[in-house]
């Protein structure tokens, strides 16, 4: 499910940014892209990687590997749902009347949290197999590197990086999607 989830997401990242006429992916954000009159096309596929996250959370959280491990079960379950009120609340501060603005904040939640369950996370992966708590590690590096500088770079290029810094989350849930069906696997084969 959690594969599906972001395979949802960027197929209707692509479709809405087909879509919706002038729109550039370059210059206009994923939140542009959920505004205004076709916003329910990437509403949808921010709900359905929500639901996927959410998913993800379970099966991580199957698995017993102590506190930091729970505690990284926890901020991944809570990103699910920080990305689901992004999506459902649909309320972005584009100079709509009325309406409580959040967007920005559930933004900020949103790196945090991604960034504090990839942290937790690393020593359960590492027990399990080196690799995996590499994976994590290193997404989690490049996660906390480059999402702060979205809010540097220009806006000319706001459409592309936040595309490049969402890739990191997305290769991160194929990652531990792949990660649970091959334990699973393995565990139903012994």
């Amino acid at each position: 499910m959690a594969a599906a989830g972001a395979s949802v997401l960027v197929v209707t990242d692509l479709v809405g940014s087909a879509l919706v006429p002038g729109y550039d992916p370059v210059r206009n954000s994923i939140s542009d892209l959920a505004a205004g009159r076709l916003a329910w096309i990437q509403d949808l596929g921010l709900v359905a990687f929500a639901i996927g996250l959410a998913a993800l959370a379970w099966g991580l959280g199957r698995r017993r590997a102590g506190r930091t491990w729970r505690a990284g079960v926890v901020c991944v379950a809570l990103v699910a749902l920080d990305v689901a009120t992004i999506a459902l609340h649909d309320e972005y501060g584009d100079r709509d009347r009325g309406g409580f603005v959040i967007h920005l904040e559930l933004v900020y939640a949103l790196g945090g949290l991604f960034a504090l369950a990839t942290l937790l996370l690393i020593p359960g992966l590492w027990r399990e197999r080196r690799a995996w708590g590499i994976f994590d590690a290193v997404v989690g590096a490049a996660w906390i590197v480059l999402a702060p500088i979205f809010f540097i770079v220009p806006t000319r290029w706001d459409g592309l990086y936040e595309r490049a810094i969402a890739l990191i989350v997305l290769v991160w849930t194929f990652g531990m999607a792949w990660f649970l069906m091959r334990r699973r696997r393995r565990v139903s084969l012994t």
